[in-house]
């Protein structure tokens, strides 16, 4: 992601990111990277049936949601995210990701400046909207 040399990109220190992976190295991969940029990690969950319970539950920033998750695709949690106006990133080893409307994708497999990008661009998304 090109940043201007006048802007400053946005701080995801203290993001809490709801991460929804049924995959336990990717697990483990992301819990690593968020702590190193600075990032809070909600979860993992790993079914759609645990995420939508998290979402009712659990306070969160931003999601980092796998296309697949273990009891099926994740288009019911994709579906409540985009209703509850909440943005996050699809991470998929697919090149198709569907028809939603995420704020981002991160393709797998995804190196820790991808996931800080990604987290850069969806708390600048949701610091614009705040200031709507």
């Amino acid at each position: 992601m090109q940043q201007s040399e006048n802007v400053t990109p946005p701080s995801i220190e203290g993001l809490l990111v709801l991460v929804c992976e049924d995959e336990g190295l990717i697990c483990i991969l992301l819990e690593d990277m968020l702590e190193d940029a600075g990032c809070s990690i909600v979860g993992p969950y790993s079914s759609i049936s645990e995420t939508m319970e998290a979402i009712e539950t659990v306070e969160f920033d931003v999601a980092l949601v796998d296309l697949g998750l273990a009891d099926g695709p994740s288009d019911p949690v994709l579906e409540e995210l985009g209703a509850r106006s909440k943005f996050f990133a699809i991470m998929s080893g697919n090149t198709t990701i569907g028809d939603f409307d995420a704020a981002a994708s991160l393709p797998k497999p995804f190196t820790f400046d991808d996931v800080v990008d990604t987290l850069r661009l969806l708390a600048q998304r949701r610091s614009d909207l705040s200031q709507t």
